[in-house]
Parts: C-alpha cells; structure tokens; sequence
C-alpha cells in the first residue's frame, strides 16, 4: 500500500529585478523580518511534522518474522523497521496527524491486486452522529448486530452487550467505537460489511485505540455465513486481529472438521503489537490456505482445515470475556473507556 504524504508545500516562483530584489530584501530585514522568518519557519515546522508523522507511522508499522506451523501455538516476534532519521525529526510528535486523506496518514487501498479483485471499500468521509450509524451514509454497506443483543460472554450470563447506539459514531474521518459501560452494561458494537461474495477473498482494515483498556477485545472474525445453527461452526472460523485492547494482536485459525467430536483445532499466532498505534491487519483466504498479515509482513500461514463455506465478516468488539469465557473479573472498571478508531475497510474476491 502506498503511503501518501500528510501535507506538502510548493513555493512558486517569481522573477525579478535586480533592484527590485535589492528593494524587497532590504524593506523585509527592516519592517517585516522577524515575521517573514517566522512564517516561513512555521511552514519548515509543518513540514517536518508532517514527515515526522509518516515516519512515526512507519515505525509503527512493525515487521513480523513468519511463522508456517499448524496445531501449535507460537510467539511471532516483532521488529522495527530499521530507519533513518534527522535530530529535528526526533524531538517531532509521536502523533499521526488527521488530515483530509487519512486520520492515519494512509489512504484507504484503491484497485485490485494480483489474485484479488476489490469489491467494498469505505473510508467514513460522511459523519454521522452518536445513535445514528450506520445512517443513510453507510446504510448500504454495513449491518449490524442491534441494541442489548449479548455478545460472546452475555450469552453465558455477563452483562456485556452490543449497543451501537451508544457506541457508533463517524467524525474526522474515522468510524469510532467510544467502549464503556453504562448503567451496569459493558458497550461495544459489531459490523458486518455487505459483500455479494462470501466465499473466499482478502479483508484489509486499519484501526488504533486511543488507550488501553482492560476487558475490552477485538474477535473480528469470518464465522459462518448459516451460523452453523449457532453451534460450535465445524466449518471453521477465523478470528484476526483478536486481542485483548490491554494487551496484543493474535491471530486464530479454528479448522475446518468433519464433527463436533474432532474437538477445537486451532492454528495460533502471536504478535507482541499493541493496539495503541495505527495498524492495518489483512486476512488472504483463498481454497488452501489463510494468510495473516500485520502491517503488510506476514504473522503466519495456515494451510489445513480451511474454510471451504461462505463465511460473513463480523467486525465483533466485545467485552468480560477471559481466557477461559466469562468471568465477573474479566468485565471493565465502570469508570473506564476508551475509543477505537477505524480509518477503512477493504474488501476482495479472490481470482486465483
């Protein structure tokens, strides 16, 4: 994916007399100086933020050694690029700047790919205000799951509940899910992007949180598109990115099984990335293998027990879930919150 700049300055210019330089020159050292020197020092600053921003988002942009293993459970590490930057660069801020490209400072993804054919894409330039997404905005693209519907830990007795009324909102260019609790309900919210094609293909999505917050996590998964009759899916199911938004990025890659009785076998990939810089996770499915990618780097590769069913894409945040399903610790602090920000989406057939 191609990086775009945050901003750019390009100064004309002007010919003149050799007096009329003498004239300009002397009258800007004695009335307009200190101003002149200034503005143009502003516009060197805006410069350097700006190449600061994109080279704070590249190193953010982790490389992950890859890892091909099946029906193991392994740490991937995680390395920074190498990089090269000047002393004024250095001391810049840390803080990806929101412009009218991109809040991340990375444009949405256009056109296909080798063996992929883009087919949805949604970059949230319409706002829409808390209550009201999806809107007449996004309507068309996007369902999901309703008000006070239990997500993974309500449905074994936690109070934790999908509420995006109380969580959905678009602004600066973003799809921010504001995660809380109120009145005893832990909130989140889960999409579903509508694609006409369910069976195979790539799905790109990049997203920050603004601090890290216990009893919060991301399952974004492929799950069956019949829901398997709510059951354990013994079609498969892909959870990425998933993680605890205190903690890091995995990935999980649940096999495709003949029954119920060939238990849960998972592949299993670790990150140590955190959910507090901008990141961009891409899920390659294709008729033997699923790739993760984190940043554009490979995490791992799974190449048995792959989905061969439709599978919907569900951008599932949740709540109170621990390692082992719910538990009242694993809930929120009720004063705590946190904002997750979606710059895009993007999704692809697969063509072979």
């Amino acid at each position: 994916m191609q990086k775009v700049r945050l901003s750019s300055h390009r100064r004309g210019k002007q010919s003149f007399t050799i007096k009329a330089i003498i004239l300009l020159s002397i009258g800007a050292v004695l009335v307009g100086g200190v101003v002149s020197w200034r503005i143009f020092g502003a516009l060197a600053v805006a410069d350097n933020s700006c190449d600061q921003a994109q080279m704070d988002a590249a190193n953010n942009t982790l490389s992950c050694i890859p890892a091909h293993h099946t029906n193991t459970q392994t740490d991937i590490a995680i390395v920074s690029p190498t990089s090269v930057a000047s002393s004024s660069t250095k001391t810049a801020s840390t803080t990806p700047l929101h412009n009218a490209l991109s809040p991340s400072g990375e444009a949405i993804p256009a056109g296909d790919l080798p063996g992929w054919h883009q087919i949805f894409t949604e970059d949230f330039k319409s706002d829409v205000s808390l209550g009201s997404f999806p809107g007449r905005a996004y309507s068309t693209k996007f369902s999901q799951y309703p008000d006070n519907t239990p997500d993974t830990a309500g449905d074994q007795g936690a109070p934790s509940r999908y509420y995006p009324s109380k969580v959905a909102s678009v602004h600066n260019g973003a799809l921010n899910l504001h995660l809380h609790t109120e009145a005893g309900v832990p909130m989140a919210a889960a999409f579903l992007p509508i694609v006409s094609n369910s069976l195979y293909g790539k799905n790109s999505i990049r997203f920050r949180l603004s601090q890290p917050i216990a009893g919060f996590k991301t399952a974004w998964l492929l799950w069956p598109h019949d829901n398997n009759n709510g059951r354990v899916p013994i079609q498969g199911e892909v959870d990425f990115p998933e993680g605890y938004l205190s903690h890091t990025i995995n990935a999980y890659m649940h096999h495709r099984v003949n029954s119920v009785r060939d238990g849960d076998i998972q592949d299993v990939f670790h990150t140590t990335a955190t959910y507090t810089s901008w990141h961009t996770t891409s899920l390659e499915w294709t008729p033997n293998s699923i790739n993760f990618l984190l940043d554009g780097q490979s995490i791992g590769r799974s190449t048995t027990g792959i989905p061969n069913t439709s599978m919907d894409w569900v951008i599932q945040t949740e709540a109170c879930l621990g390692d082992r399903g719910y538990a009242p610790q694993s809930c929120p602090d009720p004063a705590a919150s946190a904002d997750l920000e979606i710059d895009w989406v993007a999704v692809y057939a697969y063509t072979g």
